[in-house]
């Protein structure tokens, strides 16, 4: 697998796992909005930030706004294999996902 899929899918396990539907529920209670919005985000709206913080995370090793926190790992283990994974998440429903490899080209 390349870097950049090792990545993608990374992401794509998180958003899969992560629980949006106990973020929302929570947010909604609080009243909690982002910026000039008058309501709470949607879960797509949610969803869409995580992805949009997540691939920012990549180049800044780490990010966060709006409840949402990330950090990017990258590693290269003793037996020469790289890896890839986040953790993070929001500060209600935060969670570490397992690495994925990677090869070089």
């Amino acid at each position: 697998m390349t870097r950049d899929k090792a990545i993608q899918k990374a992401i794509d396990d998180e958003m899969d796992f992560f629980d949006i539907e106990r973020v929302e529920k929570v947010m909604k209670y609080l009243n909690w909005t982002w910026k000039d919005d008058t309501e709470t985000p949607s879960q797509y709206e949610l969803r869409q930030e995580m992805r949009r913080l997540m691939k920012l995370a990549v180049k800044h090793k780490n990010i966060g706004t709006g409840g949402f926190e990330f950090s990017f790992h990258e590693i290269k283990d003793e037996g020469g294999k790289n890896h890839v994974w986040f953790s993070g998440g929001f500060n209600i429903a935060s969670l570490t996902l397992e690495s994925f490899e990677y090869t070089e080209q």
